[in-house]
Order: structure tokens, then sequence, then C-alpha cells
């Protein structure tokens, strides 16, 4: 892997060489891209053994809030960090399933899917064909379901007035406002999916995003009366509230980690493709071995992105046949908190008409 390599240095790779995506997958072999249904099912046992690890902890943990002790408090955050990122791991585990990556099967990518998700407050379908136009237009604006799809130009932005443009002008208002717009569309795509997606496939898939998302509430309904029952209100909070809290905040920030820095570059219709979408911006953020272990290493997400049926557990050689096969194309670093500076203010877009692209104008 090049140091010097940056989203502009890939972008400029991917336009003088036309690179296209199937081009740059060749680089991987074809073997890492079949999901093994050992591998996948020992992946979930795994997880789910140290997520009852964790719940077996916590019941031994903490069993009146008013009588606990500063080490029980102590020991408690410690299980529920832990419990949180396993449940990211869970997610991801689920993840694959949306894109076909668990089993070879379709039904069992469905049923896992469902099982996982849903006790994460996650309509697998739902989340599934929202996930999927990501993919698809990556880095597109107008289109991007995630943290750039509000970035605006310094013309734009004092165009726009609070009454028609309110969660843009808040994300710019407020500090990290990057991450009120993470966790807006985390809501948007869960309850306003038809703006999304559009009202065409909205219309198409109606019937299975109704029952996707009854399931989902009805296994939280399930989860949630049955921990009030078990414990009240405490139950629900150790045993669940707040690992889940955990996870979403750790999962919204690996969201933001896998496309989001100073560097990064945004595209209007016209000048967007998919290799320039996938690979301009889209980044290995690292971080210690047990906590990559634990996410089951969504964080390596360029071949992700390279191509979407990777499982997890082929991640890394994937990664390995990339920097072999284009090694200026590969953007990766260890997490550093000093990473986030760029986005204490909500950066303004500055456009490069002559090279295609908008890059941040980073305010300090």
């Amino acid at each position: 892997m090049l140091e010097d390599v940056t989203s502009e240095s890939v972008d400029a790779q991917v336009c003088d060489q036309g690179l296209t995506l199937s081009t740059v997958r060749s680089a991987i072999p074809s073997s890492l891209l079949v999901p093994s249904e050992r591998r996948s099912w020992a992946g979930l046992l795994r997880v789910c053994l140290v997520a009852g690890l964790c719940l077996w902890l916590l019941s031994h943990l903490g069993a009146d809030p008013a009588q606990t002790s500063a080490a029980e408090w102590a020991a408690l955050g410690v299980v529920w960090l832990v419990y949180g990122l396993v449940l990211v791991g869970l997610f991801v585990i689920g993840h694959d399933c949306g894109h076909g990556a668990f089993s070879r099967h379709r039904i069992v990518n469905s049923i896992i899917g469902y099982a996982v998700m849903s006790p994460m407050l996650n309509g697998f379908h739902t989340w599934k064909l929202t996930h999927n136009h990501h993919h698809a237009f990556t880095q597109l604006r107008g289109q991007e379901v995630d943290w750039g799809a509000y970035l605006q130009t310094e013309a734009e932005l004092s165009a726009r007035t609070w009454r028609d443009s309110f969660i843009i002008k808040l994300g710019y208002a407020l500090p990290f406002g990057v991450f009120l717009w993470i966790g807006w569309n985390t809501l948007r795509r869960g309850v306003m999916v038809r703006g999304v997606i559009g009202e065409a496939r909205y219309a198409k898939e109606r019937r299975q995003l109704l029952l996707s998302n009854a399931i989902m509430l009805t296994c939280q309904i399930a989860l949630v009366a049955g921990l009030l029952s078990l414990g009240g209100w405490w139950a629900f909070v150790k045993y669940h509230g707040v690992p889940a809290y955990i996870a979403g905040t750790f999962g919204a920030f690996i969201i933001a980690a896998g496309h989001a820095n100073a560097q990064s570059l945004v595209f209007d219709r016209g000048d967007w493709s998919a290799a320039r979408g996938q690979l301009s911006s889209t980044y290995n953020v690292r971080f210690p071995r047990i906590v990559e272990w634990m996410i089951c290493d969504i964080n390596i997400h360029i071949p992700h992105h390279v191509s979407i049926r990777i499982p997890w557990y082929n991640l890394r050689a994937a990664n390995e046949a990339l920097k072999a096969g284009w090694p200026e194309l590969v953007q990766e670093s260890r997490f550093s908190p000093r990473d986030l500076a760029w986005s204490v203010r909500t950066p303004l877009l500055e456009e490069d008409p002559e090279r295609g692209f908008y890059r941040l104008r980073v305010q300090h």
C-alpha cells in the first residue's frame, strides 16, 4: 500500500485508467466471493456464545442499581461495552444475509437476517433495500442515503431557509452535525423508506416492507415486554437498553468512518460513476484486533464496496489481494481521535468542475 494514497489520487487513477469495479474486482480470488456455510454458521455461533456470556455476566452484576458498588458499575461498563460491540458483529452477520453472503440459499439468508436484525430494531427487508441503495449510489449527491445526503456548497446553504431545509440547516449549525445527519438518516431509512427508494420501488415492495416491519415490531414488543416482566425497567436497561445504545452509536460511527473524512469527495450525477463513487471515498479504518474480531471486520470496508458478495470472514484476505493488485487504490489507516477533528463543524462543499467532483471545505 502506498503511503500517499488519498481520495483525489484514487479518483485520478480511476479516471486516468478508465477503471471499472469489475476490473478492480478481478484482483480478488473468486473463491473469496462465495460464502462457506460452515464458516458462516460458525461465525454466528461464535457471536451468539459471546453474547450469551455477556448476558450471563450481566445477570451476576448490578442486581439493584441503588445498591451497586463503584466496582460493580465499572464491571457493568466493561461488559456493556463488549456486549455492544458483539451486537455490532451480530448486525454484520445480518448485513451479510442482506447481500446474500451468509448462505448460498436465499431462504436461509432471509430467516437468519430477520432473526438477527429484528431484535435490533431493524426491519430486515426495509434495511436491505435502503442499504442496497447506498451501494448503488455511493457518494452521489441527491441519492446517497447516509452522511453525504445533505452536504451543501456555500451558495446552496445560503439559499436555503430553516422552514424548507430544517435538517440541513441544523446539521450545519450544531457541533458534529454530520452525526446528526447519520442518526436522522438511520431513522429515515426505517420509517420514511418511500422517500429513500422512490415511489415506483416502494409500490413494488410495499407488501414485503409491511411484513418486514411487522416482524420487527412484534419482536421488539416481545423483547421489551419480556424484560419488563422479568425485572422491570432495570432489566430492560441492563440487558438491552445500554448495550443496544452502544451498538447503535458505534455502528453509526463505523458508517461515518467508512466513507467520511476530510479528504472525502462527492459527485453530481453527470460526473459520477460506480467506480468513482465506490473507490474514491471508501476507507479501511483499523482498530485493535480484539475490536475488529468483535465487530466481524466490517471496518475493512474497501473490499465490501468492491464486491458486496464477500462474506465478512473473507474481508481480510480480499483486502490483502487488493493491496497486492491495486495498492494505489487502498486507503487504510489506524483510527485516532484526531481523525474526527474535521467533523466538529460540518464542512461545506467546494466544486472542482475541471476534475468533476466536490471536495470538503473543512471549517476550523
